[in-house]
């Protein structure tokens, strides 16, 4: 699933304990195409979760390279 965390960030609670992740606010014209801010994976047994934040979408030029914060 793919969707916006408006403020830089999501979070996930289970059994007591909250993980929370911040990350650059990235704004939906940037987004790669057919994806979103964030995406929410969930293996079909139901034994992991995967919360991903994804940054601009950018061309890479050959023999170029970017840092990603």
């Amino acid at each position: 699933m793919f969707s916006t965390a408006k403020e830089g960030w999501l979070a996930y609670a289970i059994n007591g304990i909250v993980f929370v992740k911040q990350f650059p606010d990235t704004k939906p014209e940037s987004y790669s195409p057919e994806q979103g801010e964030v995406e929410i994976y969930i293996n079909k047994e139901k034994s992991y979760i995967e919360l991903e934040n994804q940054g601009e979408y950018k061309l890479l030029k050959p023999w170029k390279s970017l840092t990603y914060k």
